[in-house]
């Protein structure tokens, strides 16, 4: 799959990774402790629209599988966007 993403922009807010628990080893800078309850909150008021994973884990698919329409769909390299009106992520890179 090929695409462009405009503006160019990663939001600081967000860490690189994810988890309930927080870091995940000594020294672990780039994950973020947020419950899936919070990621709903950020990503559903604010002004997100698509959601792209590159590499994923068990520990966040248990963690975050609730936002997910289809949580097998949950993998390295999907892309998936928000559905505001049901407040879920839905594949659109099958």
């Amino acid at each position: 799959m090929k695409f462009a993403l405009r503006p160019h922009l990663i939001d600081n807010y967000f860490a690189w990774s994810l988890s309930e628990d927080g870091p995940l080893y000594d020294g672990d800078i780039w994950t973020k402790k947020m419950s899936a309850a919070e990621f709903q909150e950020i990503l559903f008021t604010q002004d997100y629209d698509y959601v792209a994973i590159y590499k994923t884990n068990d520990s966040f698919k248990i963690d975050y599988a609730s936002l997910f329409e289809n949580p097998d769909d949950i993998e390295n390299n999907s892309v998936f966007r928000f559905n505001k009106k049901n407040q879920i992520l839905e594949r659109v890179d099958k």
